[in-house]
C-alpha cells in the first residue's frame, strides 16, 4: 500500500505540472490571438510598411542570418495566416534577395532547392534580384555550390542584377564558378551590374587566370565592392580580368601601396564615384607620382584615405589629374605605427597640381586624420577652394583660429564666400591615450590661445561655443559676394553637452529666422563611416553594413 502510495503522490505531481503546462500554452495561445488579431486589423498597406522592415537588414551579413528560408522572412510571413500570405505574395520587393552561407543541402533534396529558389525569384516580377554567398573555405564543396545556385544562373526567368561573393579565402570559391561544368554556364554573370567581393583574410595571386572573370562575362558590371583583406597583396588585381574601364564606382577597402596605384587607376576612366586606401611608405621610390597622368572626365565623388608611415613623411602631392566633373573630395591620414607625437611639422597634402580642378569643387570633407592639423594647414587647402558650398571637417586642430577666417573682414572678404553647409563632426578616437580640450565658453584668456597645440604629446581640439557662434552669426547674414550660411552641424562626444547646449542658447534668434542647426552628441563619427576594416556590401546600399542590423552583434564577434 505505501508503494502505491508513492505512486499515486508522483502521479498527481504529474498531473499538476501538466495542468500548468496546459495553462501557460493556453495564456500564450489567447495572447498569440490577440496579437494576430491586431495585426490582422491594419490596413493593408500599413502591414506592407511593416513587412518591409521585417526583412533583415543584412540578409547577406553572416551565417547565422544568411536565407534559412523557413524562420525568417518573408518565408515566416506566409505562414502566418492567409492575409497574411496574400499580402506577403504580393510584394515583389520581399522577393528580390537570396543569400545561404552553408551549401549544406544534401544530394536528394536539391532537385526541391532548386524549385524553390527559381519560386521564391519568381515572387519578384522585374525588380532587380540580389544573390549573395557567403561561405568558409570550400575546396571540397565546389560542386555542391555549383548545383546549388545553377538554377539561379541558368534560369532564363533569372537574370541577377547584384552579385555578393564573401568567403575565408575567396580564390577557391571563384575559381569553382568560373570553371565549366555539367548544367553550368559560367557567362551566367553578363547580367551583373553590381558586384562584392570580400574575402576575410589576404591571398597570394592566383597562378591561374579566375575564369570568372572576364570582359565577355561582365559585359554588364558597373559597380565593385572589393575588400581582400588588411593589405592587398600586390599584383592581385592583375589575376581579376574585370573590364575596369567600364567601371562608374570602385571601392577598394584593403590597404593598396601607391605603386599599385600608379598602375590601377589610370584603367578607371569612367569612374563617378571612387574609396580608394593607400599605403606610403619612406622607403618608396618616387612615392607620390601617379604614371600616366589619367583623365577622369565623369568622376563627382572622390574619397582618398592614406597611411603614413612615419611623422617625417613629406606631403603628398598629387599629379594634376583631369577630374573636370569633381563635385566631392574626402581626404584622410591614418598612423602606420603609432607614434609619441600627434603633431607634424609639414602639411600633409601638396594639392596645387589640383588648383584647377579645386577651384570648382562644392564639397570637402576633411576626415579622418590621426594627427593634431594646424589651423594653417586646413586654411591653405581652404584658400583653393573658393567655390564651395558644403565643408566638413573631423580632425583635431583650432577650430577658433579658422572661424576668424570665415567672418567678414573690412574688405568684405571671407574664407570659402560660397559656403551654405557647415559641419563639425569631430568624435576622437577613443583608443586613443592623449587628451582632448574644448573650450565650453568665451572666458579663455590669450596665453591659453597660444599654449594650445604647441606640445607634440598632446591631442588637443580648440573650439569654443563663442568662436563657433560668432562664425555663425556673422555669416547668417549674407552680402552681396558673401553667401548665407543656411545649414550648420556639430558633433561631439557626449563629454560635451554643456558646449553643445550653449550653441543652442547662443543661436536661438538665427533659429527661428530659418538657420538649420543640428547639434549633438555622439559616440562615433555621424556623417560617413569609413567602410575600412568593415563588412562592405553594394554602393546602392551604401557600402557599409549598418551597425545597428541584425547581423552586427555577429560581425562584431568576428572582428574581434
Amino acid at each position: 500500500m505505501e508503494a502505491i502510495s508513492e505512486q499515486l503522490s508522483d502521479l498527481l505531481e504529474r498531473k499538476g505540472r501538466l495542468e500548468a503546462s496546459v495553462m501557460k500554452a493556453e495564456r500564450d495561445i489567447s495572447n498569440c490571438k490577440r496579437i494576430l488579431q491586431l495585426s490582422v486589423s491594419l490596413p493593408t498597406e500599413i502591414l506592407q510598411i511593416i513587412f518591409s522592415y521585417s526583412i533583415p537588414r543584412a540578409l547577406e551579413a553572416c551565417g547565422w542570418h544568411s536565407s534559412t528560408y523557413h524562420n525568417q522572412p518573408p518565408h515566416s510571413l506566409i505562414c502566418v495566416c492567409r492575409r497574411w500570405r496574400r499580402i506577403a505574395l504580393d510584394m515583389p520587393s520581399l522577393w528580390t534577395s537570396f543569400s545561404f552561407s552553408k551549401p549544406d543541402i544534401s544530394t536528394r533534396n536539391i532537385a526541391a532547392f532548386r524549385e524553390m529558389v527559381k519560386n521564391h525569384y519568381g515572387r519578384s516580377k522585374d525588380l532587380p534580384k540580389s544573390l549573395d554567398i557567403d561561405t568558409a573555405s570550400l575546396y571540397p564543396q565546389l560542386g555542391l555550390v555549383k548545383s546549388v545556385i545553377t538554377p539561379v544562373f541558368n534560369n532564363e526567368d533569372i537574370e541577377i542584377k547584384n552579385l555578393a561573393l564573401r568567403s575565408d579565402v575567396l580564390n577557391p570559391l571563384l575559381h569553382g564558378l568560373g570553371t565549366p561544368a555539367e548544367r553550368w554556364n559560367p557567362n551566367a554573370f553578363r547580367k551583373v551590374e553590381s558586384l562584392v567581393l570580400y574575402s576575410r583574410a589576404s591571398s597570394e595571386p592566383s597562378q591561374e587566370d579566375i575564369g570568372i572573370f572576364s570582359p565577355e562575362r561582365l559585359k554588364a558590371l558597373r559597380r565593385l565592392s572589393f575588400r581582400y583583406g588588411h593589405l592587398l597583396t600586390r599584383g592581385i588585381l592583375d589575376t581579376y580580368a574585370i573590364p575596369w574601364q567600364n567601371l562608374t564606382h570602385v571601392a577598394i577597402t584593403s590597404w593598396m601601396s601607391i605603386e599599385e596605384w600608379k598602375r590601377f587607376f589610370p584603367k578607371l576612366t569612367s569612374l563617378e564615384q571612387g574609396v580608394f586606401y593607400i599605403t606610403v611608405e619612406l622607403s618608396d621610390e618616387d612615392p607620390f607620382q601617379v604614371h600616366p597622368v589619367s583623365q577622369h572626365q565623369a568622376l563627382s565623388d572622390l574619397t582618398v584615405i592614406f597611411r603614413i608611415s612615419d611623422d617625417d613623411q613629406p606631403p603628398v602631392s598629387f599629379e594634376p589629374y583631369g577630374f573636370p566633373q569633381l563635385q566631392h573630395l574626402r581626404l584622410g591620414v591614418h598612423q602606420r605605427r603609432p607614434s609619441s607625437t600627434s603633431t607634424r611639422d609639414q602639411a600633409f597634402f601638396d594639392l596645387h597640381n589640383l588648383q584647377n580642378t579645386l577651384n570648382n569643387l562644392t564639397s570637402l570633407s576633411l576626415s579622418p586624420f590621426e594627427w593634431d592639423v594646424p589651423a594653417k594647414d586646413i586654411i591653405a587647402i581652404l584658400i583653393l577652394t573658393p567655390s564651395l558650398r558644403s565643408l566638413t571637417i573631423g580632425v583635431s586642430t583650432n577650430y577658433d583660429r579658422i572661424f576668424e577666417q570665415f567672418q567678414v573682414d573690412w574688405n568684405g572678404f571671407a574664407l570659402v564666400p560660397c559656403l551654405e553647409e557647415f559641419v563639425i563632426d569631430r568624435i576622437p578616437d577613443p583608443k586613443s591615450s592623449s587628451s582632448q580640450s574644448f573650450g565650453d565658453g568665451d572666458d579663455i584668456d590669450s596665453a591659453n590661445r597660444t599654449k594650445l597645440g604647441t606640445s607634440p604629446s598632446d591631442r588637443r581640439v580648440f573650439l569654443t561655443a563663442g568662436g563657433f557662434t560668432g562664425m555663425v552669426k556673422d555669416r547668417w547674414k549674407p552680402l552681396e559676394t558673401i553667401s548665407q550660411l543656411k545649414k550648420v552641424s556639430l558633433f561631439l562626444p557626449t563629454v560635451y553637452e554643456t558646449l553643445l547646449t550653449t550653441v543652442e542658447s547662443n543661436l536661438k534668434e538665427e533659429v527661428k529666422e530659418g538657420l538649420d542647426l543640428m547639434v549633438r552628441t555622439s559616440n562615433a563619427p555621424v556623417q560617413w563611416v569609413e567602410p575600412r576594416g568593415r563588412q562592405i556590401t553594394h554602393w546602392h546600399e551604401g557600402l557599409v553594413l549598418p551597425e545597428e542590423s541584425d547581423c552586427a552583434t555577429c560581425l562584431n564577434t568576428r572582428r574581434q
